[in-house]
């Protein structure tokens, strides 16, 4: 049961330093998401504020 525990605890923690790092990337991006469309075989990226910003 020891060994099972403690494989328990570094699975815990290694996941806690990824959901770190997954926190700190996510804090530092801009607001808005981010639209991926593929047309003609060209990657075009759109990055929305807001709701209204993209008119056709």
């Amino acid at each position: 049961m020891k060994g099972l525990r403690k494989l328990l605890i570094e699975e815990y923690l290694r996941l806690e330093k990824i959901a770190g790092k997954l926190r700190k990337e996510l804090a530092d991006m801009p607001e808005g998401t981010l639209r991926v469309s593929k047309s003609h075989n060209y990657t075009q990226f759109y990055n929305v504020k807001k709701e209204n910003d993209m008119k056709c």
